[in-house]
C-alpha cells in the first residue's frame, strides 16, 4: 500500500481523549501531516524509520507507529495503550486497541475513509488540496471516541 495512503487512514484512527469533532491535516516536508482539530488541539507527524510515523500534539499526547507484516501499522501511545491494525479488503483498516475498543474503515469515492469505532461514533474523510484529508465525525457514539488520529493508529 502506499505511504499516502497509509498516511491518510493513520490521521482516521481512534485515539482516547476528548471528543474532537472535525479536522483538517495537510502534509508536511517531514513525511508526515499537521493537524488543526475543531477543538483547538494540532498535531504534527514525521515518518520514522520503522516504516511508521511519530505524532506529538499541542495538549501533550504522543504516540509512536510501526509497519507490521498485515499492511497496518503497530501503534504505541505516550499513555502506555497500544493499537494494532491491519489492511482490509474494503480498501482500509480493522483496528484493536489495548483497552477493548476497535474500528473499521473502508475507503470511500472521496479519496478519504469511511470509519465506524465500537462505540457507535462514525466518521468520513475526503482528500483536500494541500495533500491530506478533511475528517467529520458523522455520529457520535455514546462513549468519548477521539476523531483525532495520531499518525500511526490506524
Amino acid at each position: 500500500m502506499k505511504l499516502t495512503s497509509i498516511l491518510s487512514f493513520v490521521v482516521l484512527s481512534v485515539f482516547a481523549a476528548s471528543a474532537a469533532q472535525a479536522e483538517r491535516c495537510t502534509s508536511n516536508l517531514s513525511g508526515g501531516q499537521d493537524c488543526t482539530y475543531g477543538d483547538g488541539t494540532t498535531s504534527r507527524s514525521t515518518s520514522n524509520l520503522s516504516g511508521g510515523y511519530d505524532t506529538v500534539y499541542s495538549d501533550g499526547r504522543t504516540s509512536r507507529s510501526t509497519s507490521n507484516l498485515s499492511g497496518g501499522l503497530d501503534t504505541s501511545y505516550g499513555d502506555g495503550t497500544t493499537s494494532r491494525s491491519t489492511s482490509n479488503l474494503s480498501g482500509g483498516y480493522d483496528t484493536t486497541y489495548s483497552d477493548g475498543r476497535n474500528s473499521r474503515s473502508t475507503s470511500n469515492l472521496s479519496g478519504g475513509y469511511d470509519t465506524s469505532y465500537s462505540d457507535g461514533t462514525t466518521s468520513r474523510s475526503t482528500s483536500n488540496l494541500s495533500g491530506g484529508h478533511d475528517t467529520t465525525t458523522i455520529n457520535r457514539g455514546n462513549s468519548k471516541a477521539d476523531t483525532r488520529h495520531p499518525a500511526g493508529a490506524r
